[in-house]
């Protein structure tokens, strides 16, 4: 019975050193598994952080050219607007110039037709002096 008794004793020591080593293998799969998904969720977040960093460095550059766009249109449009200023500015000039000289030329008729008025007036008296002295 003693010899029997030991050899039970030899198997539940195996059994339970061979237990204890599956649960030691067990855990270090576990531990491993644990380990492995920590990097791939912090793979994960890491990418996704990268990802929303180039968006917003591209969503910037972006705001950047609009806004590079929006001032170029607007001093383009300055520019436009001060040429056509000129332009008119110009033309304006141009009409008050032509004005005076009508105005000159209407004035100086005006003082012709006076001088010729005047002539013809003295004509008409000179004629009707004639005509009073051929009667």
């Amino acid at each position: 019975g003693g010899a029997a008794a030991g050899s039970v004793m030899e198997r539940l020591q195996r059994a339970m050193e061979s237990r204890s080593r599956l649960e030691a293998e067990n855990r270090a799969k576990l531990e491993a598994d644990q380990k492995r998904k920590e990097e791939e969720r912090r793979r994960r977040e890491a990418d996704a952080e990268e990802r929303r960093r180039l968006k917003e460095a591209e969503e910037a550059r972006e705001r950047e050219e609009k806004k590079q766009r929006q001032e170029k249109m607007l001093k383009m449009r300055k520019e436009q607007e001060e040429a056509q200023r000129e332009v008119e500015e110009k033309q304006a000039r141009v009409r008050r110039l032509l004005e005076e000289q009508d105005r000159a030329k209407t004035a100086g008729a005006a003082v012709g037709a006076k001088r010729k008025s005047g002539a013809e007036a003295l004509d008409s008296a000179e004629e009707k002096k004639r005509r009073l002295q051929d009667f």
